[in-house]
C-alpha cells in the first residue's frame, strides 16, 4: 500500500474517532443538562405540591361542605348471618352473590349456573309484564325453573322480612369498588324477587307480592345507602324495579311514602361521583411506585400534579352536574368539555377523566320515578270525590325536585293522569313517566 493511501485511511480513521468521541461527549452532555434539568423540576414540583394539595383539599371539603360525605357517615360492615343464609340459597338456584374470587363462600355450581342462564330472558319478560298480561304458557321454562326453586324463593323472602338487613364486608375508606358481593348477581336475584312479585300479583295475591317488593328493598338498602359509585348504579337499577311495581301491581302503600319521600337518588349520585374522585388520590403514589420502582421517587411529584388537574376538572363536573338542564342535557358533550378543560399536555389527566355521566341521567330518571310513584300512591289513597277536590284544578303543577320539571295530574270520569309538564317534555316526546290511576268502579246501590 502507497504512503499517501496509508495516510489518507488514517485520517479516516482519527476523525471518524474524533467524531464518535465528540458525539458521546455531546450526548453526555445533554444528559446530564436533562437530568439536571429533571432534578431541578422534581425538586420544584416537590416544593409547589404542598400548595397544591392545600387547593385540592381545599376544593374537596368545598365540595364536602355541599354534598353528603358517605365516607364520614357509613361505618365499614361486616358480612353477617342473612348474607350467608341469601348467598347460600341464591347458589343453590344458580345465582352468585359471593364475590367470585371468594372461593370459602357458596358459589353455583356450573349445572345450575347454566339452568338459570337459560331462563334469563323469561325473567325480564316477566319484570316488565303487566298483572293482566301475565300468562304461564308464555314463560315456560321459567316455570319450570320456578317451581324447582319455589321454596328457595320463599326461604330467601322470609330470611329478608324476619332478619336483620344483609351486610356484606364493605369498608368505604379503602374499598373503592363496593361491598364484597357479585353487583350481577344481586341485579339477577332483585329480578327473581320483582317477577315473584309479578307472579303474585297476576294471581290476585297482593299481599304475597308486597312481601316480595319489602323483601327486595332489605336486601338493596347495603348497596342503596353506600357510598361507591358502582355499587350504586346497581342499587339504583333495582329502584326503578321497585318503582315500576309498586305502580304497576297496586300495593298496598305500607313505609314506601316515607321512603320515597326521604330518596334523592341524584343527591347521593353527586356525592357518590365526589367520594369517587376522593378515593382515585390515594393510590396515584403507590400505584406508580409499584410500576416504575427507578422512576418513582424522581417522577413522583409530576404524577400528582398532573392528576391535581384531573381532580379539579372533575370536581367542576360535580358542580357542573348539580346545576345542569336534564331535558338538555347530553352526557358525551358535557364529558368532552370536561376532557378539554384540562391542558392538551397533561396526557395522564386527560385520560383517566371519567368519559361517561350516564349514571347522573339515570339517577335523575330514578328521582322522577320515585316522585310518580309518591304521587301514584297518594292518589290511590283517595277517593274519587277527594281525588277530584284535591286534583281538580289542573292549572296547578306539582314541583319536582329537578330544576325546570313539574307533574301535572288531570282528573277525569275514570282517573287521574299523571305526567311531567307537557311544555317540557310533549306527549310524543318518548319519555315514559307517565301513569294513569284509575278509580275503584263504584259499588252498586241495592234495588
Amino acid at each position: 500500500m502507497r504512503f499517501s493511501v496509508r495516510v489518507a485511511a488514517w485520517s479516516l480513521w482519527y476523525g471518524l474517532t474524533q467524531l464518535v468521541l465528540l458525539c458521546l461527549a455531546a450526548v453526555a452532555a445533554v444528559a446530564a443538562g436533562g437530568l439536571a434539568v429533571v432534578l431541578l423540576a422534581s425538586l420544584a414540583a416537590r416544593i409547589a405540591l404542598p400548595l397544591a394539595d392545600r387547593d385540592l383539599d381545599a376544593r374537596f371539603d368545598d365540595a364536602d361542605s355541599q354534598l353528603v360525605t358517605f365516607e364520614d357517615q357509613v361505618s365499614s360492615t361486616s358480612f353477617n348471618s342473612t348474607a350467608e343464609r341469601l348467598v347460600t340459597t341464591a347458589a343453590e338456584a344458580g345465582v352468585q352473590l359471593a364475590p367470585s374470587n371468594a372461593l370459602d363462600r357458596p358459589q353455583p355450581t356450573p349445572q345450575a349456573r347454566d339452568v338459570f342462564a337459560a331462563v334469563a330472558d323469561e325473567l325480564l319478560g316477566i319484570c316488565r309484564l303487566e298483572p293482566a298480561a301475565w300468562d304461564p304458557a308464555s314463560f315456560p321454562h321459567y316455570q319450570v325453573w320456578r317451581r324447582h326453586n319455589k321454596s328457595r324463593i320463599v326461604e330467601a323472602i322470609d330470611t329478608l322480612l324476619g332478619e336483620d338487613p344483609p351486610q356484606w364486608d364493605n369498608d368505604p375508606a379503602r374499598d373503592r369498588e363496593g361491598p364484597s358481593t357479585d353487583l350481577a348477581g344481586q341485579l339477577w336475584w332483585q329480578r327473581v324477587l320483582v317477577a315473584e312479585a309479578a307472579i303474585s300479583a297476576a294471581e290476585g295475591d297482593v299481599q304475597a307480592a308486597a312481601q316480595s317488593i319489602e323483601a327486595s328493598w332489605r336486601l338493596n338498602r347495603a348497596l342503596l345507602s353506600g357510598p361507591q359509585l358502582t355499587a350504586r348504579q346497581t342499587a339504583i337499577a333495582v329502584l326503578e324495579l321497585q318503582m315500576a311495581a309498586l305502580r304497576r301491581y297496586r300495593l298496598p302503600a305500607g313505609e314506601w311514602p316515607d321512603r320515597l319521600v326521604a330518596l334523592d337518588p341524584c343527591r347521593d349520585a353527586l356525592a357518590s361521583y365526589a367520594y369517587d374522585v376522593r378515593q382515585s388520590r390515594r393510590p396515584i403514589e403507590t400505584e406508580f411506585d409499584r410500576r416504575h420502582p427507578v422512576l418513582g421517587p424522581i417522577a413522583q411529584p409530576f404524577v400528582r400534579l398532573s392528576m391535581v388537574h384531573h381532580h379539579r376538572a372533575a370536581l367542576a363536573a360535580i358542580s357542573g352536574l348539580e346545576g345542569s338542564t336534564f331535558a338538555t342535557f347530553d352526557p358525551d358533550r358535557f364529558a368532552a368539555q370536561i376532557i378539554e378543560s384540562v391542558p392538551r399536555w397533561n396526557t395522564l389527566a386527560r385520560s383517566t377523566l371519567p368519559t361517561s355521566w350516564d349514571w347522573w341521567c339515570r339517577s335523575v330518571h330514578a328521582t322522577l320515578a320515585a316522585e310518580l310513584t309518591a304521587h301514584v300512591l297518594a292518589v290511590r289513597a283517595l277517593d274519587r270525590s277527594e281525588a277530584l277536590a284535591d286534583l281538580g284544578n289542573q292549572d296547578t303543577p306539582r314541583a319536582s325536585r329537578i330544576d325546570g320539571l313539574a307533574w301535572r295530574c288531570e282528573v277525569d270520569g275514570r282517573g287521574v293522569s299523571i305526567a311531567l309538564d307537557p311544555n317540557v317534555f310533549p306527549p310524543d316526546s318518548g319519555f315514559p313517566l307517565r301513569e294513569t290511576v284509575e278509580f275503584e268502579p263504584r259499588p252498586r246501590r241495592p234495588g
